[in-house]
């Protein structure tokens, strides 16, 4: 809030069209962290790469190569190594359904945890070859040493140790071992307003989200443009047309969605909270809190530009016309 107040503070934009006006409102969320259950499989194949087994769909958010980044990460290996196959319901490990953050916090967890099985699995396979404790055998940067700092196998040579099974993690989580935990996020929305026609344009967004360990900067980022553009179509334009009790808004060309030329110049500001998430490596998620705060910012805005206080979406127009022939 501290961040996002220093943004609000600063100059209003000008109108650009004469007669026009300018509003500035700011909105903060509050949104629980999502909850699920989940379950990884990871296979050492026989020249030393890691095929990882999932029920989770990508559906274009890039979960499977945060997925890869996590084998490869605990593992110490590069990505390229670390192929995802998605099995159908009869082999793949359990997961409920793609929801709710699950992607990085749920399957994430299930992925790491899986990686560490197969690396107590290779631990000791390694110790029983060099016949000594496995408290003797460390893992470190996709190999396994020996105490004595000198002695080490790499994935491959640790393949061929059991040939037709070179070995599996697996590993189940369920996001009820934790507490309920919350994220927060603050938005600055500015708006122009025409008082002749009402209509509304959303001109600057600047957001800013609590995070603590962010994976891939692209797909996080690409999480919260995402959300806020679907926040946008929400607060503006997005509505079910309904006439006596029927769906009126029968396709795209009646239910208006946001285009590239309805958004706004927006910028995203990422603050370290004062806590870790329940992600691997203590991440926490940026999918449907990116949305929370758009409409409220919107609505504030316009209310400072014209003094209309509308309490329904979508902020159209009509309803800011009428708002100001009533007052």
């Amino acid at each position: 809030m501290r961040v996002a107040r220093e943004v609000y503070r600063q100059p209003k934009l000008a109108p650009r069209k004469s007669g026009n006006l300018t509003g500035r409102g700011v909105a903060l969320a509050c949104r629980h962290i999502g909850q699920g259950e989940s379950g990884a499989e990871l296979l050492l194949e026989s020249e030393g790469n890691v095929r990882l087994v999932v029920g989770i769909l990508d559906v274009g958010t890039g979960v499977h190569v945060i997925h890869k980044q996590i084998v490869a990460e605990v593992l110490g290996v590069e990505p390229e190594r670390v192929f995802v196959q998605v099995a159908d319901t009869n082999r793949a490990p359990y997961h409920d359904g793609i929801k709710g953050q699950g992607a990085t916090h749920v399957t994430g967890q299930a992925v790491s945890r899986a990686t560490q099985a197969l690396i107590e699995t290779l631990r000791a396979r390694a110790a029983v070859h060099w016949g000594v404790d496995p408290a003797r055998v460390e893992w470190k940067d996709g190999q396994v040493w020996l105490e004595d700092g000198k002695t080490t196998m790499d994935l491959s040579r640790l393949a061929a140790l059991a040939p037709g099974e070179p070995g599996r993690g697996y590993a189940y989580y369920d996001g009820r071992e934790r507490p309920r935990e919350h994220i927060f996020q603050a938005m600055v929305c500015d708006v122009e307003v025409d008082p002749e026609t009402g209509q509304v344009e959303v001109r600057q967004i600047n957001t800013f989200h609590d995070v603590s360990v962010v994976i891939n900067p692209l797909s996080h980022q690409g999480q919260i443009e995402g959300g806020l553009i679907q926040g946008l179509g929400m607060a503006v334009c997005e509505e079910v047309g309904l006439e006596d009790g029927r769906v009126t808004t029968l396709s795209l060309g009646d239910y208006k969605l946001p285009t590239t030329r309805d958004i706004p110049v927006h910028q995203t500001l990422l603050v370290s909270g004062a806590t870790q998430g329940p992600g691997p490596f203590n991440t926490k998620p940026a999918a449907e809190h990116a949305i929370t705060p758009v409409p409220p910012a919107v609505a504030n805005a316009v209310f400072d530009a014209t003094g209309v206080r509308l309490t329904s979406l979508p902020i159209s127009c009509e309803k800011v016309y009428q708002g100001l022939r009533s007052r």
